[in-house]
């Protein structure tokens, strides 16, 4: 059996999984890594299903993602200031990466 390492752009899947799992309940962090896992898996099924010359066994998934971006700025407009790190989006990826290190 052949040991296989899949790596996955984390911008590129984020954005992809968003068009395609829709539905609330599929948005949490943990169920996006459960997902991803899945999807790996499933993959791989599918490549020892095509007649590959030899099975393969997944070694291990890498994720490669830079962390949310957590300055304090202020809008050039208004003068307001603005937390990124209290976005929904940062509070997300914080909470997908700290579910991924588990």
């Amino acid at each position: 059996m052949a040991k296989t390492a899949i790596l996955v752009d984390g911008g590129f899947f984020i954005k992809r999984y968003r068009s395609i799992y829709t539905d609330n309940a599929d948005q949490s962090p943990a169920q996006v890594v459960r997902n991803m896992y899945a999807g790996v898996l499933r993959l791989l099924r599918q490549a020892n299903r095509n007649g590959q010359s030899h099975c393969r066994e997944l070694y291990r998934v890498f994720y490669y993602d830079c962390p949310p971006l957590d300055k304090k700025l202020h809008n050039p407009v208004s003068g307001k200031p603005l937390d990124l790190s209290k976005t929904p989006e940062a509070i997300f990826r914080k909470a997908l990466h700290d579910e991924l290190r588990k």
